[in-house]
């Protein structure tokens, strides 16, 4: 838990600060205007909750607009197949930069999972996948494509499974 903490915080760029810091001042402004109508006690439990949910909700979505925005890129699983002579799976992606600037890194995660019939089985077998594998890739252009070729063994599960893949570029 500690390890995701300290790469979330070493993955912040300028940006998140700006929105963290506003974000975090408009909290302040509102608990300054909460204690100046404390006598007025729903309004100023209304003001709190409220300003509370937007420093909790704003930096949620807020970060992760941002996100999608400045780093905007598209990944396509163009073929997944299980080998037949060898325990193991091909899954071959393709991740284009969309953004208007380059990407110094980008994580690409694939993930197999076990599929079921049940569209809400199929999610819960989501949560626990059979097998995951990353990839990380450096120096993509804009407007430039890259491919990559996952090998991931030893794959020894037999039935029928699903492949998700995701990136988080910077």
């Amino acid at each position: 838990m500690v390890e995701l903490f300290r790469e979330f915080l070493n993955d912040l760029i300028v940006y998140d600060y700006i929105l963290f810091g506003l974000l975090l001042l408009f909290f302040l402004i509102c608990i300054v205007f909460v204690v100046l109508l404390r006598k007025k006690v729903f309004l100023s439990s209304s003001i709190f909750i409220l300003s509370f949910g937007v420093l909790l909700g704003g930096s949620t979505f807020g970060y992760g607009a941002l996100h999608k925005y400045l780093y905007a890129h598209t990944l396509e699983i163009k073929e997944s197949k299980k080998l037949v002579y060898s325990p193991a799976v091909v899954v071959r992606t393709t991740l284009t930069n969309n953004s208007k600037r380059d990407f110094s890194k980008c994580k690409i995660i694939v993930v197999l999972h076990k599929k079921h019939k049940y569209e809400f089985l199929d999610e819960l077998y989501k949560l626990k996948p059979i097998a995951k594998m990353t990839i990380i890739e450096q120096d993509i252009d804009i407007n430039s494509s890259r491919d990559t070729k996952f090998l991931i063994t030893p794959f020894e599960y037999s039935g029928d499974f699903g492949v998700e893949a995701r990136a988080k570029c910077r």
